[in-house]
């Protein structure tokens, strides 16, 4: 079995900064700074709101197929489903844009989606692709690998 998460550091390092946000908001709305402090208690929300996506999501490989989760979405797909595994590299440089499984009817589920969201998933999504294909290939799933056209 393969499992990918965010790294939990950055993820815990906004758990704080929001927190402290949230303080220094009370704060400026206590001492008569209204409109700071909610734009502040604003700002500390969707920090935090960031810090809980980032450390609830996951996305699992095992013999039943693959599976990712992210905002409360669950998508799951069957080996037996799956027609392709496409690994996205038509950034700039050939830099990695996304990684989705193919579905026989066309359908894509996504591999890390959080990665285009949380600029600090890259390292982990990246050395993710090699176990990935390799379980892609013992169920015969083939994968594809798009470059940038030169």
């Amino acid at each position: 079995m393969l499992e990918l998460r965010p790294p939990r550091a950055p993820a815990q390092v906004v758990v704080v900064i929001a927190a402290v946000s949230a303080v220094l908001a009370v704060g400026g709305i206590a001492t008569g700074q209204v409109l700071l402090g909610l734009v502040a208690l604003l700002s500390a929300g969707w920090l935090a709101s960031i810090a809980y996506v980032s450390l609830t999501a996951w996305s699992r490989v095992d013999a039943d197929g693959m599976r990712s989760h992210w905002m409360r979405t669950t998508q799951a797909v069957r080996w037996d489903e799956m027609a392709d595994i496409e690994v996205d590299r038509r950034g700039p440089h050939g830099a990695l844009r996304t990684i989705e499984a193919v579905r026989a009817d066309g359908a894509v589920a996504r591999w890390a989606p959080w990665y285009p969201f949380l600029w600090y998933a890259h390292h982990s999504v990246s050395i993710s692709i090699e176990p990935l294909t390799e379980a892609a290939a013992a169920h015969g799933v083939e994968v594809t690998v798009l470059s940038p056209s030169p």
